[in-house]
């Protein structure tokens, strides 16, 4: 056959001999240098001969290379078993790659003329520099790996050494990942637990503040964290337990200043009282500074309520005493009811002004009295003896009260009329029972004996 070749190879004794058949571009590019490997029995990107043994290749080697076709030599059955990987097939094509590149060159040089010694050293060359190449490329991803793992082993410090801060349990890293996996894992659980440090940090800061300012107005000692260190889930739940309770006693203790402070005002308006203490005006004061909310301020204010209640009790007595007064003197000088009245619509303001205008009238009325002494004491005569027919005195007990017989009008004369009256008054009261009951009883008798004159008589 035309432009076919056929060449045979002698094997050693007891081997069968190896025919190659050659065809023009069989091989495409470089067909000369596979047709002389061919030959010699010697396959580029192999690192041994090729042996045949009774038509079957020995698994004595590792096939580096690629025959013809680009395909690796591995045994049939192997093939079979599993699909090659992809790096496994872009190996093989790289292998390919090559040994069809060193066939154009190999091609060139003879097309040239170059002689076998320089095609040689050139061969060398171009060797030496994938070689070189590969290697750069395994060191390079050697350093990869080694900086992979020192990222590892730094990853773990740093989490590990921030996990112990926070009081967190110890990292466990998944088994049989790779180390790239695990490189990643760890910078994704240093990245989770730095979030959660700064979370920390953030809301320890805020409930700092919360605190500090709470305890400022109760006057209380905040909550302790060592500065500089990270609070733990615990502390910070009882951060946060301690601000609520604070913020519970503040809302407490305004509402309590706040019920105190509308009775100083009113106890105030009522007695007409200005505040005279440092921490009265303080509570009173309309200003935007907040009142200082400790407990000793509120009992101070508790003690001033209750002063404010008795002054004020104090006060109404007075102004009942004055008006009974008034009221007496009124009737002792037959004040017209209508004046009367007139003079109560006309008081009116504080318990205080009250008091004073009471006052002045009570001093009004004894200027007049005073004018009318006789008349007076007269009229306090009249009453006295009303309560000694009420109490069922006798001569001999009106005759002891000298008073009553003299003609002297003075000042004192009055007053001494004055509490005769008001102990009669007093006697005639507490035993207001017994004597009702006898003048009911006499009141009885005299309508008995009235009824027994006229059976008497016939």
């Amino acid at each position: 056959m035309v432009g076919v070749a056929t060449i045979e190879r002698q094997l050693p004794s007891g081997h069968r001999s190896v025919r190659h058949t050659l065809r023009p571009g069989a091989w495409g590019a470089g067909e000369d240098f596979h047709k002389r490997r061919a030959v010699s029995g010697w396959v580029f990107g192999q690192s041994r001969r090729v042996s045949v043994l009774c038509g079957r290749f020995e698994s004595r080697w590792l096939p580096l290379g690629s025959l013809a076709g680009g395909e690796l030599l591995q045994p049939r059955a192997s093939r079979m078993l599993r699909t090659p990987r992809k790096s496994e097939v872009l190996a093989s094509s790289l292998v390919s790659s090559v040994n069809h590149a060193l066939g154009k060159l190999l091609d060139i040089w003879h097309q040239i003329g170059i002689k076998e010694e320089m095609q040689l050293e050139r061969m060398q060359a171009v060797k030496q520099h994938i070689e070189d190449l590969l290697n750069e490329m395994i060191t390079e991803e050697c350093q990869l790996k080694e900086r992979i793992e020192s990222s590892i082993e730094r990853r773990k410090k740093e989490l590990t050494s921030l996990r112990n801060e926070l009081l967190l349990d110890p990292y466990l890293a998944e088994e049989g990942i790779s180390i790239l996996q695990m490189e990643k894992d760890l910078r994704l659980a240093l990245d989770a637990t730095l979030k959660e440090k700064n979370e920390r940090l953030e809301e320890l800061k805020q409930l700092q503040q919360q605190d500090e300012k709470l305890c400022a107005e109760l006057f209380a000692t905040p909550y302790y964290i060592p500065t500089g260190s990270i609070p733990s889930r615990s502390q910070l739940e009882e951060l946060r337990e301690h601000v609520r309770m604070c913020s519970d006693e503040k809302k407490q203790r305004l509402e309590v200043f706040l019920k105190l402070r509308n009775e100083i005002r009113q106890y105030n308006e009522e007695i007409g009282h200005t505040p005279d203490s440092t921490l009265e005006k303080e509570a009173l004061s309309d200003d935007e500074e907040p009142f200082c909310l400790t407990n000793k301020n509120i009992e101070a204010l508790q003690t001033l309520v209750n002063k404010l209640q008795l002054k004020k009790e104090s006060v109404i007595s007075t102004r009942e005493a004055l008006k009974e007064k008034v009221r007496l003197l009124w009737n002792r000088l037959r004040w017209p009811v209508e004046k009367q009245e007139q003079c109560k619509m006309n008081i009116k303001g504080s318990i205080t002004q009250e008091v004073t205008m009471w006052e002045e009238e009570l001093l009004r009325l004894e200027e007049l009295k005073k004018e009318n002494l006789k008349g007076v004491i007269g009229k306090v005569r009249q009453e006295l003896d009303l309560y000694w027919e009420k109490c069922f005195y006798s001569t001999e007990q009106r005759s002891a009260f000298h008073p009553f017989y003299d003609d002297n009008f003075t000042e004192d004369l009055l007053n001494q009329h004055d509490e005769e009256v008001m102990k009669m008054k007093l006697l005639y009261e507490k035993n207001k029972s017994l004597y009702d009951g006898i003048a009911k009883w006499e009141a009885t008798w005299k309508q008995f004996m009235e009824l027994e004159v006229p059976v008497t008589g016939n």
